[in-house]
C-alpha cells in the first residue's frame, strides 16, 4: 500500500511540472538580419576575417548582405509564405576560403519558392519543399 501510494504521487507531481520553454515571438521577415546557418545539409562555415554570410529584406523590396566574402544586392517579393529573390548580383572581390560557399549561396537564393519563420528562424524551401537555407535573426548593436 505504501508503494502504491508514493507511485501515485510520483505520477501527479510529474504530471505537474512544465518542461515546455516559452515559445520566442516570430522575428519580421522584413529589415532583420539574417545569419545563414544551413545551404542545403551542409553547414555554413564563417571564415576568419571575412564577413558572415547573412542577408536583411528590406521593407523596399531590396536586399542587402554578403555572401561571405562578397557583398550581396538584389531584390525580392514575398507574399504570403511564398518569396522569389531577383536580380541578385555580388561584388566580385577574390577570397581566400569560401568562394564555393559563396557562389552556392547565391545559386540557392535563386532556387527559392516558399518560406517559413518559426521563432528566430528562417527557412527557405524550393518547388519541392526541400528546405534549402537556414538562417537565424541576429540583434543588432
Amino acid at each position: 500500500m505504501r508503494y502504491l501510494y508514493l507511485l501515485i504521487v510520483l505520477i501527479f507531481s510529474t504530471g505537474c511540472v512544465s518542461t515546455n520553454e516559452p515559445k520566442v515571438p516570430n522575428v519580421s521577415l522584413k529589415d532583420t538580419y539574417f545569419k545563414l546557418l544551413h545551404i542545403k545539409n551542409s553547414e555554413v562555415i564563417v571564415y576568419e576575417n571575412q564577413r558572415e554570410p547573412h542577408i536583411v529584406l528590406h521593407s523596399n523590396g531590396n536586399l542587402s548582405g554578403s555572401d561571405g566574402c562578397n557583398l550581396l544586392i538584389g531584390g525580392y517579393e514575398s507574399k504570403k509564405d511564398k518569396i522569389n529573390f531577383s536580380k541578385v548580383g555580388s561584388t566580385m572581390m577574390a577570397c581566400q576560403n569560401g568562394m564555393e560557399q559563396g557562389a552556392l549561396f547565391g545559386a540557392t537564393l535563386g532556387e527559392a519558392h516558399s518560406y517559413e519563420i518559426d521563432g528566430e528562424q528562417l527557412y527557405i524551401f524550393n518547388k519541392d519543399g526541400e528546405k534549402i537555407l537556414v538562417f537565424t535573426a541576429v540583434a543588432l548593436k
